[in-house]
């Protein structure tokens, strides 16, 4: 979905019918981005901002001009690639960490799993060029993670996978990713 404007959509919700008061809206924000929270970026002058949180609605009110939201596609697919993503590369976040917004979750096991390969894995030009593209985007994922979660990495991971069985694309999926990690792992032992 395209940015929508925070000021736009605080300006609707207090001007009549609704004439909602300003001290409310925070936790009607919060609230209502509840249900979508897996697949919701919200974004101050542009960058994406982590975490969101009772500070960050109260702001959003108070400076709304500055702030746009995104609601990512929320289907089956998409919880199916990132039921893959938290079990290949989250299972060793603490606790602390699992209670994070899920495009953070998911970007920070993502690295964390990218830095506690070899040296020469995180830097070698060596590599297919899926798995390059690979790297990069498990690099870019921390400074922005809707577009690498939602688009980019969906898209290198589907090529050549059809998509109308459910079961079989969710196999196909982690295949390929475990395809690509692999080769990532493993690129020191075949220099």
């Amino acid at each position: 979905q395209e940015p929508q404007s925070f000021a736009d959509l605080l300006e609707a919700l207090q001007s009549p019918p609704l004439g909602l008061r300003l001290g409310v809206l925070p936790l009607l924000l919060a609230a209502a981005l509840q249900r979508h929270w897996a697949v919701t970026t919200v974004r101050r002058d542009r960058k994406a901002v982590f975490p969101v949180d009772g500070a960050i609605f109260t702001d959003i009110c108070r400076n709304p001009q500055h702030y746009t939201l995104e609601l990512g596609p929320d289907d089956e697919r998409r919880r199916q690639l990132w039921a893959i993503l938290e079990e290949r590369f989250c299972t060793t976040l603490t606790p602390e960490d699992r209670r994070r917004q899920p495009l953070q979750v998911i970007s920070t096991g993502m690295m964390r799993w990218l830095r506690s390969l070899p040296r020469f894995a995180q830097t070698t030009k060596r590599l297919s060029a899926d798995v390059l593209q690979f790297r990069k985007l498990v690099e870019a994922v921390t400074k922005d993670p809707a577009p690498v979660l939602f688009e980019q990495l969906p898209a290198l991971l589907e090529q050549d996978i059809p998509t109308s069985n459910p079961d079989d694309y969710q196999e196909a999926i982690a295949v390929r990713l475990d395809a690509l990690c692999g080769e990532l792992e493993l690129s020191l032992i075949h220099i």
